[in-house]
C-alpha cells in the first residue's frame, strides 16, 4: 500500500470517526434557539416548550432569543457558526421570503441544516357574522356576485394568514381584496368589530371569539377535521381538496452543522412528541404534534417553498 493511499484511508476513518463523537460530546455549552418573531406568538410559544425538552434531555441550557424583524432574526440564524449551538424554530415565513425579497441576505435552502418538523396547526376559514353566509360554497357565490367588495386581513403582507388567502382566492376563482395589518392580533380585532369581513387564521388565535359567537368558522383547511371544532367540515368536504393551508412550525440549524447534531436533536424530539405531556400541551392549541426525520423535513420544506412560490407569483405580491 502506497503512503499516498494509507493517507487518505486514514483521513477518511478519521472523519468516520468523528461524526458520532461530535454527537455524543453535544451540547457542552448553553445553545441559544433564534426565534425571527417577537415574544408572545404561535412560533414562540412553541420554541419554549421545545426548549425545555432539550434541556431536561441535554443538561445544557437551550436559549430562546427573539429576533426581529423576520429577515434580520433569520439570516443571523444562518450566518451562525455551523455548530449546533445556534438553533432556528420559525413558521414558513422564512422560506417564502426567498420569493418576496429580491437581495434576500440568506438562502432559506442552503443556508440551514433541517432538523425537524416539530408541529401543524391548520387554517380555518373565519367571517363576521354580518356576512350572509353559512358555508364555503355561498362565500364563493357572495364574491363572485360582488367582485372586489369583499375583504380579509391578516398579520402582513407573505404572512402564513396572507397567503392562505390569497391560496383560496386563486382557487376559488374570486376577487377578495386583501387588508395587511402589522400582526395578527390587530386584525383580529378588526374582524371582531366587522371593519374586515374574513381572516384564514389558526384554530387557537380565533377560539373564545368563535366559541362566544363573535365570528364564524366556515371550514378547516385541512384533510382532517380540527379535534377542537369537530363540527366544521374540511376544505376538502367543502369541495376544494386542494386548498389546503398550515401554520407550521420547523426546527433548523446554521449551515453546516454536523449531521450526527441534527439527529440527535430530531431524536429528542421525537421524544418529546411521543410524551402525552408535550402531545397534550400542543394538542389543547390545536397543533398537531410530528418530529420528522431531518430528511423528511427537508423534502417538505422543499414542496411547501414551491407551492407556496406559485402563489406569491400568481398574485403578484412583493414585500413591504
Amino acid at each position: 500500500m502506497s503512503s499516498q493511499t494509507r493517507s487518505v484511508m486514514l483521513a477518511v476513518a478519521g472523519v468516520l470517526l468523528a461524526a458520532p463523537v461530535v454527537a455524543q460530546n453535544y451540547p457542552v455549552k448553553p445553545v441559544r434557539i433564534i426565534v425571527p418573531a417577537a415574544p408572545g406568538g404561535g412560533v414562540d410559544i412553541m420554541a419554549r416548550l421545545i426548549a425545555t425538552e432539550f434541556t431536561q434531555a441535554l443538561g445544557q441550557n437551550f436559549i430562546v432569543e427573539n429576533r426581529s424583524p423576520q429577515v434580520a432574526g433569520a439570516d443571523a440564524a444562518a450566518k451562525a457558526p455551523g455548530d449546533g449551538y445556534t438553533l432556528m424554530v420559525s413558521t414558513a415565513s422564512y422560506l417564502v421570503n426567498k420569493v418576496l425579497h429580491k437581495q434576500l441576505p440568506y438562502d432559506p435552502i442552503n443556508d440551514f441544516v433541517p432538523v425537524s418538523l416539530l408541529g401543524s396547526t391548520p387554517v380555518i376559514i373565519c367571517v363576521h357574522p354580518s356576512l350572509p353566509v353559512t358555508n364555503v360554497k355561498s362565500l364563493v357565490a357572495l364574491a363572485k356576485a360582488k367582485p372586489g367588495t369583499l375583504n380579509f386581513g391578516s398579520g402582513g403582507i407573505g404572512s402564513p394568514l396572507h397567503l392562505a388567502g390569497e391560496l383560496f382566492k386563486q382557487g376559488t376563482k374570486t376577487d377578495i381584496v386583501h387588508i395587511a395589518y402589522k400582526g395578527t392580533a390587530p386584525a383580529a380585532i378588526d374582524l371582531l368589530s366587522g371593519q374586515v369581513q374574513m381572516m384564514f387564521p389558526s384554530v387557537i388565535s380565533m377560539y373564545p371569539y368563535i366559541q362566544s359567537g363573535r365570528t364564524r368558522v366556515l371550514a378547516v383547511m385541512s384533510t382532517r377535521r380540527s379535534p377542537t371544532l369537530t363540527e366544521v367540515p374540511t376544505i376538502a368536504e367543502a369541495g376544494y381538496p386542494d386548498l389546503t393551508a398550515a401554520i407550521w412550525f420547523g426546527l433548523n440549524a446554521s449551515r453546516n452543522t454536523p449531521r450526527p447534531i441534527a439527529d440527535q436533536l430530531q431524536r429528542v424530539v421525537a421524544k418529546s412528541v411521543s410524551s402525552n405531556e408535550f402531545r397534550e400541551r400542543l394538542l389543547r392549541d390545536d397543533v398537531e404534534p410530528i418530529g420528522s426525520t431531518p430528511d423528511q423535513y427537508g423534502a417538505f420544506v422543499s414542496a411547501e417553498l414551491a407551492k407556496w412560490s406559485k402563489v406569491i407569483i400568481n398574485a403578484n405580491i412583493k414585500a413591504e
